[in-house]
């Protein structure tokens, strides 16, 4: 490390936080434990209206850890833009180093993004992979969901081999990134990354993925939570593309592919056979059943079971996904011709 200015700031950890007190305590633990010079770090701690102990959390971690550069703002609205926002103006830090409360990271996780920002690239991130939970059917719904067929197909999820990428989760940024392209649009309850990498990316800007950049992230407990995240992130595509028309690739839309064909199968099925709905399901489950066999390895014992659940599983998935892309859709064709909708509302 550069030893010209020892008191610069290299790193402002931001986390924009709402009602997620227990994973929050377990990654601000993980942060404490890193390897990087925690004088060269602050942490930018943001409360979205939480009512589970998240923000008492945040000021009892501050005043166990006086040493270290703390500040905790207020978001007094649930929407993860403005918290951003909020968190990067407060940042006086070299780099911004975005993190989820979901997200637990090893001791080197702060190191490994400064290494590889220091090969002069202006957003590094790593590989994400999903943390296995102890019930079978948290294990469960997490498979379906670390799947390549479920919902995890980007590359920072799947690639092995270092390279530049179209996005990136929990990235590092260059502070020059936000001076060239501005913050995140506040308007986007759902996908504002999405945007706001298309920005960096017509700006010029690069996303380097390096795979020994490594972090675990726990997703949805229920399936319940876990299909609210997937409506709404649906949900939010068309609104999102009336700002960015281009910051969506093609894997975000094939839920809705998917969703609209199973429609049109269904009201031919109504109306003159249903061969061609059991010709589509055939397939689909077919594949489905394929891409769960790969996944036998997670599974032990009695739980072997679970593999020939996660099919549903995924059709559960991608049905939330494309209903939520086809409400969206269709709101935003009745906002043009003047009807009244509401497209900020969630499942």
């Amino acid at each position: 490390m550069d030893e010209t200015n020892s008191h610069e700031i290299i790193f402002s950890i931001i986390l924009v936080v709402h009602n997620e007190r227990e994973c929050l305590i377990n990654l601000l633990q993980d942060l404490t434990l890193q390897d990087f010079p925690a004088e060269r770090t602050e942490m930018i701690l943001v409360d979205s209206a939480s009512i589970d102990g998240t923000g008492q959390a945040m000021h009892d971690f501050a005043e166990n850890h006086t040493r270290r550069r703390i500040t905790i703002l207020q978001n007094p609205d649930k929407i993860t833009a403005p918290g951003l926002n909020l968190a990067i103006r407060a940042a006086t830090g070299k780099f911004v180093l975005r993190l989820d409360a979901h997200t637990r990271i090893p001791t080197d996780f702060l190191t490994r993004n400064y290494e590889a920002l220091q090969k002069g690239e202006s957003v590094v991130g790593g590989r994400i992979v999903y943390m296995q939970p102890s019930g079978i059917w948290e294990l469960i719904l997490s498979t379906a969901v670390s799947s390549r067929f479920g919902a995890a197909c980007a590359p920072f999820r799947q690639l092995r081999a270092a390279g530049y990428v179209d996005t990136l989760a929990f990235a590092a940024y260059s502070r020059q990134v936000f001076a060239n392209v501005g913050l995140f649009n506040e308007t986007l309850v759902r996908n504002e990354d999405n945007e706001m990498h298309y920005r960096i990316r017509k700006a010029g800007f690069r996303f380097y993925y390096d795979p020994t950049i490594i972090s675990r992230y726990l997703s949805r407990r229920t399936l319940r939570g876990l299909l609210r995240q997937m409506y709404n992130n649906g949900l939010w595509i068309f609104p999102t593309m009336a700002i960015q028309p281009r910051c969506f690739s093609f894997r975000h839309f094939v839920p809705l592919f998917f969703f609209l064909i199973l429609l049109f199968c269904a009201l031919t099925a109504i109306v003159l056979t249903g061969w061609l709905l059991g010709f589509v399901l055939l397939v689909y489950f077919l594949a489905a059943f394929i891409f769960a066999a790969q996944k036998t390895s997670c599974f032990s014992g009695y739980r072997k079971f679970g593999v020939l659940l996660i099919p549903f599983y995924f059709f559960l998935i991608h049905s939330a996904y494309g209903i939520g892309t086809s409400v969206g859709m269709f709101r935003l064709i009745g906002e043009y011709f003047g009807l009244v909708l509401n497209p900020s509302q969630q499942f």
